[in-house]
C-alpha cells in the first residue's frame, strides 16, 4: 500500500478505483488475515482496508517470567516508572501515556525526566509534541532486549547515568 497526493494505491492486485466522496476509510488490523490485504468497497459497508496485524505470533504465547520480571522492575525503579518504561514499547507522548495509565501529565512528565536523565529513554520533538522512546538500555531493563544487543552506545548511556 502506498499513499501519495491523497490517493491510496495497492501495489499488488487489481486496479480497483473508488472515490470515497468524504466517506473516510476504516483501517482494520486483523489477526486472521495475516497473509493478505483485503479491501472492502461494497455498499452498505464503509470502505475498509483490512491488513495483517503486527505481533500476532505472540498473541497466544505465555511468558511465565514476564510477571516476575515486571514485579522486580517495579521494586527497582518504582511501580509508576516501571509501567511507563514498559509502556514505551513504541514511542509515545506524555499526554498519551498520562491517558493510558490514568495519571496527571505533570506526573508522567516528572517520571519521564528521571528515566531520560538515567539514560533509559530519549526524547525527540515530533511536530507539536515530544515523543519518548526507550534506549537500548531501557529495552534491556524492560525485558524486551537481550544482553547480546548491548552495544557501545548502551555502555556509554550506562556510564553517563552513573
Amino acid at each position: 500500500m502506498r499513499w501519495h497526493d491523497g490517493v491510496l494505491t495497492r501495489e499488488h492486485g487489481g486496479a480497483d478505483h473508488r472515490d470515497l466522496h468524504g466517506e473516510g476509510l476504516v483501517l482494520m488490523p486483523s489477526a486472521f488475515k495475516w497473509d493478505q490485504v483485503v479491501i472492502v468497497l461494497d455498499p452498505p459497508w464503509q470502505p475498509t482496508l483490512i491488513y495483517p496485524a503486527r505481533g500476532v505470533g505472540n498473541l497466544w504465547q505465555e511468558d511465565a517470567g514476564a510477571d516476575a520480571h515486571a514485579a522486580a522492575l517495579a521494586r527497582l525503579v518504582g511501580r509508576t516508572r516501571a509501567r511507563l518504561l514498559t509502556g514505551l514499547a513504541q514511542p509515545a507522548a506524555t499526554a498519551w501515556l498520562a491517558h493510558r495509565y490514568g495519571l496527571a501529565p505533570a506526573t508522567v512528565s516528572e517520571h519521564l525526566a528521571v528515566l531520560r536523565d538515567t539514560g533509559l529513554v530519549t526524547a525527540a520533538r515530533h511536530r507539536h509534541e515530544v515523543r519518548y522512546r526507550r534506549t537500548e538500555l531501557g529495552d534491556l531493563l524492560a525485558g524486551s532486549g537481550t544482553p547480546q544487543r548491548a552495544s557501545a552506545r548502551t555502555r556509554e548511556a550506562t556510564a553517563r547515568a552513573k
